[in-house]
């Protein structure tokens, strides 16, 4: 089926979501996740290779995080939205058609990097900043993904970004009262007019990645990378999240389950990065004091030394001297 941008004049004349091969069907949103992770391995390698850290350690803990963001991300989905597997439990396992939530992975991922961590003896903060590169990736190709499997998008708009969908090719669940009043025909078909948050989510993920590889090289203090990023993606995802139609409920409320937890992330980072950046600054002035004072020392043990080396030898006092001793020693022997 196709995917229109008509206020764009873009017309995607067939956007599979799936690459059928011979004996089996390759779900495009699979393909572009794998390929995110695969590039995301590549550059948290080299990014380690270029800070002299231990590559191995740092393969270690994507397949780790990964394994973690996987389970987290699928239950917490499952769990929101049970009346999808509640008559078949086992299709949980079935990633293939989709439904991963975001902190559920944030969540699972970061439990099973703490874990590693703590096995490897490794420090956390370290780890996280240099893997949040690696998820940015990830985060990026699944939302293109998502346009493949067409979910992940927003509310009813007119405006000129706006996507045209076929009604059939999305879930009913997503599609709102109004979208089904202001129903578009196309080509005799109806199709709904959103917005195209995955395209968003994206977006915000690119320009996070490119902030966080401006600041990598001015990192003032262990976490900085992977904190900056929480923040900023949490409040940039507020305002996604308001426009999305898949939103996940606090049961029983109309409460939106990723606002609050996105809202409650950035709350407790935003402390957590200024009280952190003002350690940092301390220890950067202490540090830098204990250098100077060092300096300073070994500035007058050189002066010290050297005036002791340029005060003049009087030789014929020494030889006095030792005249001296010498009488001293005869008179005490005959005495």
């Amino acid at each position: 089926m196709s995917i229109r941008f008509d206020g764009l004049g873009i017309h995607f004349g067939y956007v599979p979501k799936s690459i059928q091969l011979p004996g089996f069907e390759l779900p495009v949103l699979g393909v572009l996740v794998s390929l995110g992770l695969i590039l995301g391995i590549l550059f948290v390698v080299q990014e380690a290779k270029r800070r002299n850290q231990d590559q191995d350690a740092f393969l270690g803990a994507v397949l780790m995080t990964g394994l973690g963001a996987v389970i987290g991300g699928r239950l917490f989905y499952a769990g929101f939205f049970w009346s999808l597997f509640s008559g078949d439990p086992a299709s949980i396992l079935n990633l293939r058609t989709g439904g991963m939530a975001y902190f559920g992975a944030l969540i699972g991922g970061m439990l099973f990097l703490g874990i590693y961590s703590s096995l490897r003896k490794l420090p956390f903060a370290e780890l996280a900043d240099t893997l949040t590169f690696g998820v940015l990736l990830v985060q990026m190709f699944a939302r293109l993904g998502d346009f493949f499997n067409r979910e992940s998008f927003g509310l009813y708009t007119e405006w000129a970004g706006a996507m045209q969908l076929p009604l059939s090719s999305v879930r009913a669940g997503e599609v709102t009262s109004e979208m089904r009043e202001k129903l578009l025909t196309i080509d005799g078909a109806p199709w709904i007019s959103v917005h195209p948050t995955f395209l968003y989510d994206m977006v915000l993920c690119l320009v996070i990645f490119l902030i966080l590889c401006m600041i990598k090289g001015k990192k003032k203090y262990p976490g900085q990378i992977y904190m900056t990023y929480l923040v900023l993606y949490c409040l940039g995802r507020i305002g996604v999240e308001w426009l999305r139609t898949d939103q996940m409920w606090i049961p029983e409320t109309t409460l939106p389950v990723n606002i609050i937890l996105a809202a409650v992330i950035a709350v407790i980072f935003v402390p957590t990065m200024i009280v952190s950046r003002s350690m940092a600054k301390k220890r950067t002035v202490a540090a830098e004091r204990r250098r100077k004072e060092l300096e300073e020392a070994k500035a007058v043990g050189a002066a010290e030394a050297e005036a002791e080396a340029s005060e003049p030898v009087d030789i014929e006092a020494i030889l006095r001297e030792e005249e001296a001793l010498r009488e001293q020693e005869r008179l005490e022997a005959e005495r």
